[in-house]
């Protein structure tokens, strides 16, 4: 989602996890910012969970590829925590194609299972209703 120049004006920050704009209040999406040995960089979501039977997979960009599906414990053993320097550009990437982002250094044990609650409350309801998710 791109917003306008006039929608980015009349956002306020709340605090660190939360922004306000005329829509609403809305809850920044954690991102975990981790580079290769080659250098590349990788932006992990660590509770945008996209296997219902696999919480350890996430969604993951990069610059190259872009949205995919990511093994967080392996990533985690493959990179070491980027520095700022190093994903500016890959956060203003982010925030130009819509996310309001909150950068954090690893995930959280509570936040996980809550993910993964409500994406399997999701495909529950989904198979009710008849729908493919």
């Amino acid at each position: 989602m791109i917003q306008s120049a006039f929608d980015r004006e009349y956002e306020v920050l709340v605090d660190d996890s939360y922004y306000e704009s005329e829509a609403g209040t809305f809850l920044r999406t954690e991102v975990i910012f981790r580079q290769y040995p080659n250098g590349d960089v990788i932006a992990l979501f660590p509770y945008m969970l996209t296997d219902p039977n696999d919480s350890d997979l996430c969604a993951s960009y990069m610059h190259v590829g872009q949205h995919g599906d990511a093994r967080y414990s392996i990533v985690l053993r493959q990179t070491i925590p980027a520095d700022h320097e190093d994903y500016m550009k890959l956060l203003a990437e982010l925030e130009y194609i819509g996310y309001k982002l909150r950068v954090v250094s690893r995930r959280q044990p509570r936040p996980l299972r809550a993910a993964h609650m409500a994406m399997l409350e999701n495909v529950l309801v989904s198979s009710v209703e008849g729908r493919i998710i």
